[in-house]
């Protein structure tokens, strides 16, 4: 027993014995390895090379040029006349003549009808003959008073001479009536004869000869000022915004607009800007613009619709910056430049459209300066970059490859 008992216990104890020896070895082995691996992370490569791709980024860059933009634009318009009255009749009567021929060309002072005359001549003889009357009644009591006011004191009642001053005052009074009466009249005589106020095209006639014809008749015919004439046309809130930021204060600094009729030809001569609305459309978001044309052969008509083209006064020369260049971000669009130091800069940049594999810039770059086309992701604003030789993989400036 006491045998089989010991025999027992060196057993165990030489299996302990192993587990102990290999725990210690895989200890060992890992303060080895972990050992190993401090090493190499901790370990610098302190070569030149590996300082520069650590410090200075590898990049391909590209020098801005500038282009001649001479683009348009053109807008749907609306062509509206100048001028457009309608004749009335002022007073009432009978038409007596139509002295205009329906859509025919007149002249400002051209008679355009006429309503009977005699009832109006006839009011102001009666008038005229009221002033006289009444002009002599107002004689003979002036007359009368100065002969009581220059006999002898005390011999004619006070009472005499002041309804004598009064028959004076009610005559003179009376007087002026009747002479604004007879003003009336002329002014009804005058409004018997209808003459064209503008020059233009007239419309047709709504009333022939003979019809009787009031203030409340309407429209007799309406003249049309047909040259010069004026085209509308809209244009949307940020398309004005932008036209504004680059002139200053209006289209017509950097814009001639010239049409284009609706056969395809095109209009003579360039207008002129005549107003801009000072309300935006609250429905649209656009704005009203007007433009003023010659139109001495009628060939630009109301109411009808044409094309209305923006041409640039004189070319812009605008920076060209390659689409592979410009970023978005919260801020915008942007680039990054490189300065003569080698140093990277973050540029904010004002896109207006694209030509070819270019962005067209309004504002934040200027020609001659240098972006980064290639290694964007690798640089950051304020780092030193390392510029690469050779062509970048990017397209030109002048659109090709």
């Amino acid at each position: 027993m006491i045998d089989k008992k010991e025999a027992l216990g060196s057993s165990v104890m030489k299996r302990l014995v192993n587990y102990a020896v290999l725990l210690v070895a895989i200890v060992i082995a890992l303060w080895f390895f972990l050992g190993e691996k401090k090493d190499t992370v901790s370990a610098p490569d302190n070569s030149p090379q590996a300082r520069m791709q650590s410090e200075a980024p590898q990049v391909r860059v590209q020098k801005i040029t500038a282009k001649e933009i001479t683009d348009t634009k053109e807008y749907i318009g609306r062509v509206e006349a100048v001028d457009s009255v309608e004749l009335v009749a002022r007073v009432s009567g009978y038409l007596e003549s139509i002295d205009f021929v329906e859509g025919g060309n007149v002249k400002e002072g051209d008679l355009m009808f006429t309503i009977e005359k005699d009832r109006f001549k006839a009011e102001i003889d009666v008038r005229r003959g009221t002033v006289l009357q009444i002009k002599a009644n107002l004689d003979e009591a002036e007359k009368y008073l100065k002969r009581l006011q220059s006999a002898k004191s005390g011999s004619v009642p006070e009472k005499d001479i002041e309804s004598a001053q009064r028959n004076v005052d009610f005559n003179s009074a009376q007087l002026v009536s009747a002479k604004a009466n007879l003003e009336l009249a002329e002014i009804d005589f005058s409004y018997a004869t209808v003459r064209a106020p503008v020059s233009g095209r007239v419309t047709k006639k709504q009333y022939s000869v003979g019809d009787y014809i009031s203030p409340s008749s309407g429209t007799i015919a309406t003249v049309i000022k047909t040259d010069p004439i004026r085209v509308v046309c809209s244009m949307s809130e940020v398309e004005y915004l932008n036209l504004l930021e680059r002139s200053g204060s209006s289209p017509e600094k950097i814009f001639r607009p010239t049409l284009r009729f609706p056969n395809g030809s095109l209009h003579q001569g360039d207008g002129v800007w005549d107003f801009a609305d000072p309300v935006i459309d609250a429905g649209t978001g656009t704005i009203s613009l007007r433009s003023r044309y010659a139109n001495p052969d009628g060939l630009l008509i109301p109411g009808g619709y044409v094309t209305v083209i923006l041409s640039p006064v004189s070319g812009e020369k605008l920076p060209l910056v390659p689409q592979a260049a410009v970023m978005e971000g919260r801020e915008g669009s942007y680039v990054y430049v490189v300065n003569k130091d080698d140093i990277v800069e973050m540029r904010i940049i004002i896109k207006r459209t694209v030509s070819g594999t270019d962005w067209i810039v309004d504002k934040g770059i200027e020609p001659g300066e240098t972006v980064i086309v290639e290694g964007i992701q690798k640089v950051r604003p304020g780092q030193k970059v390392n510029i690469m030789s050779g062509t970048a993989k990017t397209v030109s400036t002048n659109g090709s490859k």
